[in-house]
């Protein structure tokens, strides 16, 4: 009833095919990089603190920093709350836990 036809994909649809692909693909890239601007201003103007680490100036910090490896200073320390060696949650001004 069904004859068994042999279809063939002509190399030149394929070829006009990814061709048109690229393109679009092309052409979308460079949309989305038109879009994007620079910033306005050099570091650390604009939108950017400087690194915490570069900058002679005082920096201040919202949120945690964490130190891997050994941690020097070279100035006074000021600490404007409680201070805790072996704890989270120290419950005085200087609290120790464990053994001194």
């Amino acid at each position: 009833m069904f004859q068994k036809m042999n279809k063939q994909i002509s190399p030149k649809i394929v070829s006009l095919t990814f061709s048109v692909l690229v393109v679009c693909f092309a052409m979308a890239f460079y949309a989305y990089a038109l879009d994007w601007t620079g910033p306005t201003q050099d570091p650390p103007g604009g939108n950017v603190s400087a690194p915490i680490n570069a900058a002679s100036s005082t920096q201040y910090k919202s949120g945690a920093l964490g130190v891997e490896g050994v941690l020097r200073g070279y100035s006074n320390l000021i600490v404007d709350g409680s201070i805790g060696i072996g704890t989270t949650a120290p419950g005085a001004k200087l609290d120790v836990n464990g053994d001194i």
